[in-house]
């Protein structure tokens, strides 16, 4: 139906990559064992948008992390809940990167850590060395992966920032050994009514609606007639798949995209007329 073509162009035009960077390939992998995601960039969380992408570390700790592109550290970040044991990276390209989640770093840094613990007599510390201090080279190790933080499991949180403003952009824009060439699954369609005066087929309550269709173009069956009186609002219960995973992982929606609700998968879309 046009309804659902409305929205899906909807989703593609505030999802347009804004971010697009000039070269693709100044990032090589943070890892040296095969790539393999459990999560990706923008998924809606409890609280936040998932700022980076989530590697497997084939289910264990200890693996190397090693820096994607030539730079110097110029945070280190240690806390029992967040990030966990964190390095964040800048370099000449105008980007930062950071590996969160670290069992442990190098040597070096680690020497450095402990001391300005000690020093502290805190165990939660945020440094900030001068520039200089630890440079690196790309694919030089800078830590092993772990499961430090927040972190429900083994992996490495991994993201790529624009220097100047800290704020995230997708890793997958950049070639470094992984990508998501497959469609979201989109499963229902949801509308909402939005006050006491909105009916949808007569009732003041929300319609869930099984989409049919697949491989990125979906519709509302035939069977289902929808009508609308007052200010409704729409839904779509979806899951993405990444290559080379078996992990379900939820749509990414853009950071400008206005957020209702999220709960149990669904994705509130605000009125695409509104």
């Amino acid at each position: 139906m046009s309804l659902i073509r409305i929205i899906i162009i909807s989703i593609l035009f505030l999802n347009k990559l804004t971010d697009d960077p000039d070269n693709r390939s100044i990032f090589i992998s943070p890892v040296k064992i095969p790539l393999s995601l459990s999560a990706n960039f923008g998924e809606l969380r409890v609280d936040h948008f998932h700022s980076g992408i989530d590697i497997k570390t084939q289910g264990v700790t200890g693996k190397e992390v090693v820096a994607a592109a030539d730079g110097y550290v110029y945070r280190i970040s240690v806390s029992p809940g967040g990030f966990g044991n964190a390095i964040y990276l800048r370099h000449p390209s105008g980007y930062s990167t950071v590996y969160a989640h670290l069992d442990r770093f190098i040597p070096e840094i680690e020497k450095y850590v402990n001391n300005y613990q000690y020093e502290r007599k805190s165990f939660t510390v945020s440094l900030f060395p001068q520039r200089g201090q630890f440079n690196v080279n790309q694919g030089e190790i800078i830590g092993y992966s772990g499961n430090t933080g927040s972190s429900s499991g083994p992996h490495l949180h991994y993201e790529v920032r624009r220097s100047e403003s800290e704020i995230p952009v997708n890793p997958l824009f950049f070639e470094f050994g992984t990508s998501d060439d497959i469609p979201p699954v989109f499963e229902r369609l949801a509308i909402y009514p939005v006050n006491r005066n909105t009916f949808i087929n007569e009732r003041n309550a929300i319609k869930k609606i099984a989409l049919a269709g697949g491989y990125g173009s979906y519709f509302v069956p035939g069977d289902n007639e929808i009508r609308i009186s007052g200010t409704a609002g729409f839904g779509i219960k979806c899951y993405d798949l990444l290559n080379d995973s078996y992990n379900r992982c939820a749509c990414r929606i853009p950071s400008r995209h206005r957020q209702q609700r999220y709960r149990d998968g669904w994705h509130n879309i605000p009125h695409p007329w509104a």
